[in-house]
Parts: C-alpha cells; sequence; structure tokens
C-alpha cells in the first residue's frame, strides 16, 4: 500500500473525477494543492486517510509510513528552515470550511515520530467537533510569512472569472481590493514566482491569469510572502458538481400551500379595508392603496369573549375554521383596546395548524381574563401564511420622483441581516433607472412546522434578480402613491409573487415602519470584520479594533435582546459594526439610533444624491427650470465670459453629431432648429447683427455657391496646352477621409472620417501590431487603443487616462 504521496506537476489541470478520486483517498486540501506548479508552493507530502482509520481503532501507525516520512523530511530539511506544519485535509472539506480543522507547526528538527503525535492531535481535534468523515494529512514546509493573504474568483466575490479580489492578512489586515487578469501576462509554470513586494498586486494578477486558463472550476487561494518570492500554500475549488444549493423559484413553488377557504369564516369575522373598526392592527391597512385592482389581505378578527364561548362549546369546529381559513398555516396577533394598555410586544404565533392555534388561544385567554375588566376588549387577529416568492422593503418621499426597492427570496426577515437586490424606481417614467444584483447565498424560509431557518441558494442562481422588472415597477409605483396619500414618507415592508389563488394580489403591502430613517448611513473605520453569530461569539472578539459583522443565526434574526447585546458591546468598544442587509431595515434602524457606526458594504446605493447624472455641459437658458419642475434637484452656475465662444462651438460639433444620427425628416428639422439657434448666439457674442450674417450668406452663395451640387475638389496643377478637364467621376467619402501623415510624425484626422467611425491606423512595434481607432460621439472623441500579437494570440484593450 502507498501511505505517502509526494508532490508531482502531473496533476495540475485536474478534471472534477481525477479531484473527487484524490479527494478520496488523501482529502481535498491536499487534492487542491495537486493543481499548483511545485515551483509555486513549498514542499509537500500526502499522507492517505487510512492513517485516521487505524488511528481510531487504536492500531499504530505502520513501519512503513514512518519510514518513508523520516527519508522525505530528511532529504528536504535543509530548505526547511522554518520547520514544517502538518496540516488536515478532509475528504469534504470545501472552500467553505476553511479552518475547520487544525494545523499544527513542528519544528526543523522534527522527525516522523514527532509528526505522528501532531497527527494525533488533528484527529483528536475532528473527533470532537463531531466530524464522521476521515481526514488525510499534509506535511509541508513552513513558510514565515512577510506578507500573506487570499486571492479569490469564487461566484460570491465575482460576477466573472477574470475579476478577482485578493485581501491582506499580514503585515496588517487591509479590505478587500479588486483586479482583473483579463490581459496580464500569465507567469512560466516551471519557475518561481519573484515578487519585490509585500503586497504583491502585479504578480497575483498574473497568478490569476494562470488560475483562469488552467482551472475548471472557480478558486480560493491563499499567498504568503517571503524573501522576495510568492508562494501559494492553498487553492480550494468551487466546484459546482458539489453546490448543495437549491433553486429559490423552484423551492417556494415545491412548499406552497393550499389556498384558503374564505367563506368557511365564521367566529371569526373578515375586515374590509376602510370599516370602522377597534382594532389599531386593521385601521393600519387604511394607509395603503387598496382598490380593485389592488386586493387587501385577508385578515380575520375575534374578540376574546367570542373565542372564549366557541372554546367551550365547540373547540373542535373552531380548530376546523382557522384551518380551513388559513389554509392549515395561521399566524395569530393580539391587541388590547383598553385605557393604558399596551400593545408592544404582545404574544403572536409563529405558524401554527387549527389544534395548535387552537391551544394557543386557549393559553392567552387564560392568562389575559384577570389583566383586563373585559375579554371583549380583546382581539385575536388571524391570517394564512403567504407563500410569497420574495420579501421586499420599499422607500419614498411624497414629491421625489426616486422610489427605493430591496428585495430578497424568502421571508421578509431575511432582508435585515442578508445580501440582497436593491433597485430604484423613475416612478414618473415607470422605469428602473439603477439596480444592484448582489451575490445572495442563502435567504431566510419558513417550514412548515414553523421554524425559521436559512437555505442556501445554487451558486448559477445566486447572482439572479430577486423580482421580476414589472414587480419591481409596480411596488415603487405603489410606495411612492402611499408617500403622497400619507404626505410623509413611507418605508413599507411587502410580500412579493403571492400565488393567485390566495385572492390578495401578486404584490401585497403588509406593514409600515413609523421608524423610518434617511438611509445615509455614517462610514467609519474599516477594520478586520469579525463574525457574530450568537451571544457567545460576543464573548470571543479579539482585543484591539475590529469590526464586528452581524450575521445572527435565523432563530436571533428578530431579537431584541441579542440585539441589545450587541449594541452594547458595539458601544463599549467604539466598534463599528457590518450588516449586509437592507439599510430599511428594523436592524439597522436600531443600531443607527443607537449612535453605534454602521457599515453596509452597499451603502452607495442609499446615497442622498438621488438619480444623479452628470452633465457639465452648456445647455438652452429653461432647461435647469425646467428640470426643476419635474422634481428634480439641479446643481447649475454661469458660464464665465471668455469661455462662452468656446464652448458655442462645441454644442456646434454636438448637434451636427445628433443631426448626423436623425434618421426621420421631423428630428433633422428639430436638430438643424438647434444648430440655427447656436449660430445666432455665436454671432451675438461676437457683437454680429444676425441680418449682416444672413446678407453675407447670400452674397456667398451667389459668389461661390453652396453645396447642393456635391462636388468634391480631389486635387489642382496647371494645365497642360490642350488638356480637357475630365468630367466629374461619381466618388464615395472613404476615398477621401483617409487619416493623412503630416511628415511630422503626426497624423491628420478628418472631420468626416471621425463621424464616420473609420480611423483604423495600425503599425508594428516590438512584434506587436498596434491598433488605433476613433470616432466622434454626442460627447466628444472616443479613442481606443488595442496592441495585438504579431500570431494573433493575444489581444489587450488598453485603458487610457486611468
Amino acid at each position: 500500500m502507498v501511505w505517502i504521496e509526494p508532490q508531482s506537476d502531473q496533476h495540475l489541470r485536474q478534471s472534477f473525477e481525477d479531484f473527487s478520486a484524490y479527494a478520496e483517498r488523501y482529502g481535498a486540501k491536499a487534492a487542491g494543492l495537486r493543481s499548483i506548479p511545485p515551483p509555486w508552493c513549498p514542499p509537500y507530502v500526502a499522507i492517505g486517510v487510512e492513517l485516521n482509520v487505524l488511528r481510531r481503532d487504536g492500531k499504530s501507525a505502520p513501519l512503513e509510513l514512518s519510514v518513508s516520512l523520516d527519508q522525505w523530511i530528511d532529504a528536504r530539511r535543509p530548505i526547511c528552515s522554518d520547520g514544517l506544519i502538518v496540516r488536515s485535509s478532509g475528504i469534504d472539506e470545501l472552500i467553505a470550511d476553511r479552518g475547520r480543522y487544525l494545523s499544527i507547526r513542528v519544528p526543523r528538527s522534527s522527525t516522523a515520530s514527532d509528526v505522528l503525535k501532531a497527527a494525533d492531535e488533528i484527529f483528536a481535534h475532528a473527533r470532537d467537533r463531531g466530524e464522521a468523515k476521515d481526514i488525510g494529512l499534509i506535511v509541508q514546509a513552513y513558510i514565515a510569512a512577510e506578507g500573506s493573504g487570499h486571492l479569490s474568483n469564487e461566484v460570491g466575490v465575482s460576477p466573472t472569472r477574470n475579476q478577482w479580489q485578493y485581501e491582506l492578512d499580514r503585515p496588517v489586515w487591509a479590505a478587500p481590493k479588486g483586479l482583473n487578469s483579463k490581459f496580464a501576462t500569465g507567469p512560466d509554470p516551471i519557475r518561481a514566482l519573484a515578487t519585490p513586494l509585500t503586497v504583491p498586486h502585479p504578480t497575483l494578477r498574473s497568478v490569476g491569469k494562470w488560475l483562469t486558463e488552467t482551472c475548471a472550476p472557480r478558486v480560493h487561494v491563499e499567498w504568503v510572502v517571503a524573501h522576495k518570492r510568492l508562494w501559494l500554500v492553498q487553492l480550494d475549488f468551487e466546484w459546482s458538481q458539489l453546490d448543495s444549493g437549491i433553486d429559490p423559484l423552484d423551492h417556494m413553488r415545491s412548499t406552497r400551500r393550499r389556498a384558503p377557504e374564505i367563506e368557511a369564516a365564521l367566529v371569526f369575522e373578515p375586515y374590509i379595508v376602510g370599516n370602522p373598526t377597534r382594532w389599531k392592527k386593521l385601521r393600519n391597512l387604511q394607509d395603503f392603496d387598496f382598490d380593485t385592482a389592488s386586493a387587501a389581505p385577508r385578515l380575520y378578527s375575534a374578540t376574546a369573549d367570542r373565542i372564549d364561548l366557541e372554546l367551550a362549546t365547540d373547540a373542535y369546529g373552531l380548530a376546523r375554521e382557522i384551518e380551513a381559513i388559513t389554509a392549515g398555516s395561521a399566524v395569530i396577533r393580539m391587541e388590547i383596546a383598553e385605557e393604558g394598555a399596551a400593545n408592544f410586544n404582545l404574544p403572536r404565533t409563529e405558524t401554527v395548524d387549527g389544534k395548535q392555534a387552537v391551544d394557543w388561544l386557549a393559553h392567552q385567554i387564560g392568562h389575559y381574563r384577570d389583566k383586563v375588566s373585559s375579554l371583549g376588549n380583546v382581539a385575536f387577529i388571524t391570517h394564512a401564511f403567504l407563500p410569497a416568492h420574495a420579501g421586499v422593503w420599499a422607500y419614498a418621499d411624497p414629491g421625489q420622483k426616486i422610489a427605493f426597492v430591496d428585495g430578497l427570496w424568502g421571508l421578509p426577515d431575511g432582508l435585515q441581516v442578508l445580501p440582497h437586490d436593491t433597485y430604484q424606481v423613475d416612478v414618473k417614467r415607470q422605469k428602473i433607472v439603477s439596480e444592484k444584483i448582489r451575490y445572495k447565498p442563502r435567504f431566510l424560509y419558513e417550514t412548515p412546522s414553523g421554524e425559521w431557518k436559512y437555505v442556501d441558494v445554487l451558486k448559477r442562481k445566486s447572482r439572479a434578480s430577486t423580482l421580476p422588472r414589472s414587480d419591481v415597477v409596480e411596488i415603487g409605483i405603489r410606495t411612492a402613491r402611499i408617500a403622497e396619500k400619507l404626505g410623509e414618507r413611507a418605508q413599507i415592508m411587502w410580500f412579493s409573487g403571492i400565488p393567485s389563488d390566495y385572492q390578495v394580489g401578486r404584490n401585497l403591502p403588509w406593514f409600515r415602519a413609523r421608524e423610518t430613517v434617511d438611509p445615509a448611513p455614517r462610514q467609519g473605520p474599516k477594520f478586520r470584520p469579525i463574525t457574530v453569530s450568537t451571544a457567545e461569539d460576543l464573548t470571543r472578539l479579539p482585543s484591539g479594533n475590529v469590526t464586528i459583522r452581524l450575521d445572527p443565526d435565523a432563530d436571533l434574526i428578530r431579537s431584541e435582546q441579542f440585539l441589545d447585546q450587541v449594541i452594547a458591546v458595539a458601544q463599549a468598544r467604539s466598534l463599528p459594526v457590518e450588516i449586509l442587509g437592507s439599510a430599511l431595515s428594523h436592524t439597522y434602524y436600531r443600531l443607527f439610533q443607537s449612535g453605534v457606526v454602521v457599515n453596509p458594504p452597499n451603502y452607495a446605493n442609499y446615497s442622498r444624491s438621488r438619480g444623479k447624472r452628470i452633465f457639465g455641459k452648456l445647455v438652452r437658458d429653461k432647461i435647469p427650470e425646467n428640470i426643476k419642475g419635474g422634481g428634480e434637484n439641479v446643481v447649475e452656475g454661469r458660464l464665465a465670459k471668455s469661455d462662452l465662444i468656446d464652448a458655442l462651438f462645441g454644442k456646434l460639433f454636438e448637434e451636427a453629431f445628433e443631426l448626423r444620427t436623425a434618421t426621420q425628416l421631423p428630428g433633422a428639422v428639430e436638430e438643424i432648429s438647434d444648430l440655427f439657434e447656436i449660430l445666432r448666439a455665436i454671432a451675438q457674442a461676437k457683437g454680429a447683427n444676425w441680418q449682416d450674417v444672413e446678407e453675407a450668406a447670400n452674397r456667398k452663395r451667389a459668389d461661390r455657391g453652396g453645396f447642393v451640387e456635391r462636388r468634391v475638389l480631389v486635387e489642382t496643377s496647371f494645365a497642360q496646352p490642350g488638356q480637357k478637364q475630365a468630367g466629374l467621376p461619381e466618388i464615395r467619402l472613404h476615398e477621401l477621409d483617409a487619416p493623412r501623415s503630416t511628415g511630422e510624425g503626426s497624423v491628420i484626422f478628418p472631420f468626416s472620417a471621425l463621424l464616420e467611425g473609420k480611423l483604423p491606423i495600425e503599425t508594428t512595434l516590438r512584434n506587436n501590431r498596434i491598433a488605433l481607432s476613433a470616432r466622434m460621439s454626442r460627447n466628444g472623441l472616443v479613442v481606443s487603443l488595442k496592441i495585438v500579437d504579431e500570431d494573433n494570440s493575444r489581444e489587450e484593450q488598453l485603458r487610457l487616462f486611468e
């Protein structure tokens, strides 16, 4: 039996089948190292999972393993000046499991016996964690790093394979930075990765190029820098074959409940929006925009005395009624209508069936019977759990043209802490004007038993838009309409994508937040983020400056006690808190109001400058006022007189281009009128009378003609005696507008060539072909430069002026 396998360069390009077969024998970490060229990776040897099996059964390591391991260590001792590191390599150890197992350093003088002692400690640590899978090992030369970090193009990091992100751990932590490997020069896999920099941005870009072209899946790499050399010490694959997530749409369809039976209500009375009612929770529905086009939610109410009577006479029938009107998935809330009674945080159910609902009702009536003057002043309000496709928070100010919409699959409460999509809707033009579709690895889901849990999303679906565009526009417009109706800002929670057989419309406004805050977060310092999911995590925060990355367990999302603990620690230590959830959520509001510095990574989407566009150009006199009349803010100024002529000539180019692209007569007439107005302004700026301009034009036309006959001057010379003048041949513009050299190292670009976008200029420099192109647009001259290898194997689009 072969117990160990040394480093080799025979398996750089692995298929999933190759990877899986090797991981079953030596673990996934060892399988990843096989794809790193040996000159880039510290020397290592992989030990098979059989050792873990033997030690678990109380058996000794075989002699041949010890002998082989000693031989390998002795041969590499001269280059292991910093000792060795014994690392775990679990069979199913994937990217998400980084740091899950133990790694142990041993000194340079170590022998196989020392390594095997470390192995036993690693195996024991895994057993204590309840790990059932077998574990292989890696024994590797340890590199004392001067700099270290991570490099990744995982789906969660980048929408494309060529976009990478790297993070620095040492010498000091630094926030992630991006790089693009598309046009980088790939490194030589048979040479070491040299770098003069502790933060090796150029070398990482080159490595990213090689990994993109060599590895089938996306990857995550751990790297270190020592003695002006970059080492790759771990490579984890993001295999799609191992993706255990679900398709959100398929999941929501497969977990649909049956539709409720509306006509089954007997004890509980359906509420019709607009009808008088004692109960505030029902009156709140009047804030919304329900009409015949947008159905109201199906809410049912009954007083506690009516329920008490029914429990005494026909509890079974009451359970059947609740089961029918809520389709077996009831949510019940309470309200008390008595002077001085508190209605905040009254008991409520999770999702319950009819029998559970009856038991809960009986318990609450027993509890409150002696606490209120009359059970008739207590209401129970119930509704069916809504199997919506997505939860939404939307925000609009009255009089503003932009509404904000945040959406995520599943329960709206997931928006408090999870990555989500953000949209901006122009409610006047009824269109989406901005959207940020993020990586969304999971969402919050309520199981039929009422338990809340996170559901992982298939990576190939994780960057899909949460909401159809029609739903985004509808929710944005309706939120703005509600804000206008209320005469104040509206911050509303919606259910979106409700099945039609629930008869409440596709998009349903459900709750209006009174605790609104202008979503323009205060940005604070960025420190190394430490994830906090439980109260215990707060007690384990390292000393010094860190960022609390708030990622609560599913059952803590609505826990005010847990949020209070987070706020208390953040305040006491002056630590910023990072949340990936919506800035329209309750969690963000609480943090903001407490004075804690909140760092939502996507804060720019809630800028005060909503829908901002940059123009920076001379416009007609009434344009700014017309824009203000449309509800937008305007920043304007007055051009210096000395610059007016140049600005007007710039406008001539702009409007001439617009006229050039006009295809219909009415549009052409409009553009000609713009040119006419600019010429009049130029005449005025020059002090010329427009009548004098017209007279001069007429004289020139009589003397020199106009441009009606399409005559082209090609060249001139002195005529020979008796030479006849040639006719007028048809000439194409491209025969005239080619760039012409001045003979002084410069080139003239005719204006007509710029308008046509026909400026291919090519030359050869150092075996590379350089291609320059240029064209006119309404905003100015667009120039691009490409370098192409002589054999056309590589093309690089240069980024000019960046």
